[in-house]
């Protein structure tokens, strides 16, 4: 890669894949072979030695990246045990109010937590504190979803089971305001003998300004828009937020993580309700707005 085609505000580009390996040699070794060039970092979880970290708690792991001139960007690789009821690693980072980096930071794993955050609207979900408990916890830390709700992780092998998403990513507000990860898909060809699709993404920190062509942001012509049915729309896309937005509306006090959330969600719910009711409007590139 050429230097001097890098922004000085612009971090060199870090090439991730994840993946649940249940425990399977052969899985890793492919994942390797499949991936070794591209990739500067691969996160596993369960990998055929059993465990991602040290003692006290192996199934966290903690990867801390710095780039010349610039802060350091962190990735906490998790496997939720949730068989070990409030000992999982999340439980335990929640219960003990663990100071979580306030750099931008990324958490990432296998959750295996069922929500409607992130679970298909079909997924028959039962409430759990555990759950609730994690989500809140988060969501007051001002992490916010990187997956769209309802797109597969977990594939369904075994008969009785159903596919679910499960294998997660969140962001914080410094990681999400500079626009650290870009590029988030699910492979579901590369699950490699494994019961989870292999997750990719890439993560930059991009620390400069972007000029603003159309300061008002006007995209959309509402000239034949009728106001009443634009409520209907942002109500319905209103109630697909919902559980980000009466979460935060529940708390007295916002922190400036809690506030940037609650108006990155309500901003993207006025523009998916805009959206579908208005069309799309088509600026020339020097077009004035007055």
């Amino acid at each position: 890669m050429n230097p001097n085609n890098i922004s000085a505000n612009t971090t060199n580009p870090i090439q991730i894949a994840q993946l649940n390996a249940q425990l399977r040699k052969h899985v890793v070794v492919q994942l390797l072979n499949h991936f070794g060039h591209g990739l500067n970092i691969i996160l596993l979880q369960k990998p055929d030695w059993g465990f991602i970290g040290r003692n006290p708690d192996r199934n966290i792991q903690i990867l801390d990246v710095t780039q010349p001139g610039h802060p350091t960007t962190t990735i906490i690789n998790i496997y939720n045990d949730t068989a070990k009821g409030k000992e999982c690693i999340l439980n335990q980072l929640q219960q003990t109010n663990t100071n979580l980096p306030q750099h931008p930071t990324i958490i990432t794993g296998d959750f295996n937590l069922h929500h409607p955050l992130w679970s298909r609207e079909d997924h028959k979900y039962h409430d759990n504190q555990l759950t609730e408990n994690i989500v809140d916890w988060l969501l007051s830390e001002g992490y916010s979803l990187v997956n769209k709700q309802g797109k597969i992780t977990h594939l369904a092998q075994h008969n009785g089971k159903r596919p679910s998403v499960i294998d997660l990513s969140f962001v914080n507000s410094k990681a999400r305001n500079q626009n650290t990860i870009k590029n988030w898909a699910i492979q579901p060809l590369l699950s490699l003998d494994s019961d989870h699709n292999t997750i990719q993404f890439k993560f930059t920190i991009d620390h400069g300004l972007t000029e603003i062509k159309n300061i008002c942001g006007l995209r959309y012509r509402f000239k034949d828009v009728d106001p009443s049915e634009w409520i209907n729309a942002f109500e319905e896309e209103a109630e697909n937020s919902s559980t980000v937005l009466s979460k935060l509306a529940s708390i007295n006090s916002l922190t400036p993580n809690q506030l940037d959330l609650y108006a990155e969600t309500l901003t993207q719910t006025i523009h998916a309700a805009t959206s579908r009711m208005a069309k799309e409007r088509k600026n020339k590139p020097n077009s004035k707005v007055g």
